[in-house]
């Protein structure tokens, strides 16, 4: 691919072959390992057909074999599309009917398998789907096992002709979010978002090739995937990755790996404050990192006090959403201010505006918006322009601005978008869900504030007949991933309303919280 950004992207797969890219528990992977393996995975998939531009799911765990997945599908010029495994049936359908997905890449355990099949069945067809084997501990043997189901090849793999020219502006990545309607949205990101982006906020934050980097952040959005895959490309950073976050993990790491960096949720840091407690030595060694950030949700002043306080870090909060990439960054050398989520990057403009449109003074609130090359391209099947005729993106954040251009945010516009452990969830999603049940009649779901979580979700409802709450959780626990999951379901006989009808969700906030 003849691209600047890309060039500089692949720089340390060739220049730094030897040197360890990723960990995977007893697992590693070089720079050349994993340029060799995504190279022939990138073959096989030109084999089959498929064709740069053709949409390839991935729904397998955080793992050695997921970042040679990603960076095949570069390799190609095929569009990578992360699926969080946490997704049921439904969820997953609809990103595949969406995205048009032309494979899926799938970890062959038997649950994965079950709930494909079950989406399957909702859309009406059967995918073609590539069973990712774990890469064997002495060979190495990087192995991809194709089943084509009950279709024949020839009706599956007739590639439609494409421009077989690639740039900075071809859509690199597909990532599904929330969307106020329930139903989430195709974020199309181009190499250029993508790159530029990550560049300008990991050279922000100093990351060199003696960087290691403990990752624990799932690898379907942009915190995990866009930073740390791409960060650790931009760079020559080792990075360590962890299937799931355990404070006890992160700390064994950073003590047995001599890791300097660690990216986190506001919950992640709630967890290891916890785990001081008990454990208060433990501290010290985290004192030893260089760079701790967190993002995806608020953190909790006392949170960032209680850390500070203890290792003598000041955690580094930032602001990024899916269409923006990440552009907000308190510096790495300067003024951190807790609350705050900085300033823009390098390429990057924000501002605040009025209801009517008009920027706002300092210290008023407003919508934030974003203007730069670290945005979508489109919403994946819409035509709907994102930004305004001036390239100006609305994020739906409520934030306002001081004197120093530091920028604070305080919630979003639509009380039907909720963050709770860093995801972030669709209130409408839920409701339709739960509106399908015999038994609801009416429902309202809102986040309730949590310093661990950010949010707690909570299910209002109002019943046609009496039922066990148990049994309405189970329902919830089947159809969703379990962090969109009710954590608890309150019952009423009337919602609160307003002359309009409209449901008022902030007095079932003020009354719950």
């Amino acid at each position: 691919m003849s691209s600047s950004f890309y060039d500089r992207f692949s720089f340390h797969l060739r220049e730094s072959s030897e040197k360890v890219a990723f960990i995977d528990q007893n697992r590693q992977l070089t720079f050349g390992e994993l340029d060799l393996y995504a190279q022939r995975y990138a073959t096989q998939l030109q084999r089959i057909g498929i064709r740069p531009g053709d949409r390839i799911a991935a729904f397998i765990p955080t793992s050695l074999e997921l970042t040679i997945i990603w960076l095949g599908a570069y390799k190609l010029g095929a569009i990578h599309v992360p699926i969080n495994t946490q997704y049921r049936a439904t969820e997953l359908a609809h990103i595949l009917q969406d995205a048009d997905v032309r494979i899926v890449v799938l970890d062959p355990n038997d649950d994965a398998k079950a709930t494909f099949h079950e989406a399957y069945e909702q859309i009406g067809k059967k995918l073609p789907v590539l069973f990712c084997s774990p890469i064997d501990g002495d060979s190495k043997e990087f192995r991809m096992d194709l089943d084509l189901g009950s279709l024949v090849r020839e009706e599956i793999f007739i590639p439609p002709k494409r421009k077989n020219t690639k740039s900075d502006e071809d859509i690199a990545m597909i990532i599904y979010t929330s969307g106020t309607t329930g139903k989430s949205k195709g974020v199309a990101l181009s190499y250029r978002a993508i790159i530029s982006g990550i560049l300008s906020l990991t050279e922000l934050w100093e990351w060199n090739s003696t960087d290691t980097l403990v990752l624990a952040l799932p690898l379907f959005h942009v915190h995990g995937l866009g930073i740390g895959l791409h960060g650790t490309l931009l760079h020559g950073v080792r990075t360590i990755l962890h299937r799931k976050f355990e404070a006890k993990r992160i700390i064994e790491a950073f003590r047995s790996q001599n890791a300097s960096i660690f990216m986190g949720v506001p919950t992640m840091y709630h967890r290891i404050l916890e785990w001081f407690i008990n454990h208060p030595d433990d501290a010290e060694i985290l004192s030893d990192g260089r760079l701790f950030t967190s993002g995806s949700a608020a953190l909790p002043k006392a949170d960032y006090n209680a850390f500070w306080r203890q290792t003598g870090h000041r955690i580094v909060e930032r602001y990024g959403m899916t269409e923006t990439m990440l552009t907000l960054s308190n510096p790495y050398r300067g003024k951190r201010k807790p609350g705050s989520v900085g300033i823009p990057i390098p390429g990057v403009e924000a501002r605040i505006i009025d209801p009517k449109g008009e920027v706002c003074a300092d210290n008023i609130n407003g919508e934030l918006q974003i203007r730069g090359q670290t945005l979508l391209s489109k919403y994946w099947g819409k035509n709907t322009p994102v930004t305004d005729e001036n390239g100006w993106f609305s994020t739906g954040d409520i934030a306002f601005r001081n004197e120093d251009n530091y920028y604070t945010l305080l919630g979003r516009i639509s009380v039907d978008i909720l963050k709770s452990g860093g995801y972030k969830i669709s209130a409408k999603e839920i409701e339709e869900l739960l509106m399908q049940h015999e038994s609801v009649l009416q429902v309202a779901v809102i986040g309730i504030p949590d310093q661990a979580w950010g949010q707690r979700v909570v299910a209002v409802i109002t019943l046609k007949n009496k039922i066990d709450i148990e049994i309405l959780d189970q329902y919830c626990r089947s159809n969703l991933a379990d962090y969109k999951r009710p954590r608890s379901f309150v019952i009423r006989e009337k919602l609160p309303r307003n002359v309009l009808g409209k449901i008022q969700k902030h007095i079932l906030i003020s009354e719950l919280s």
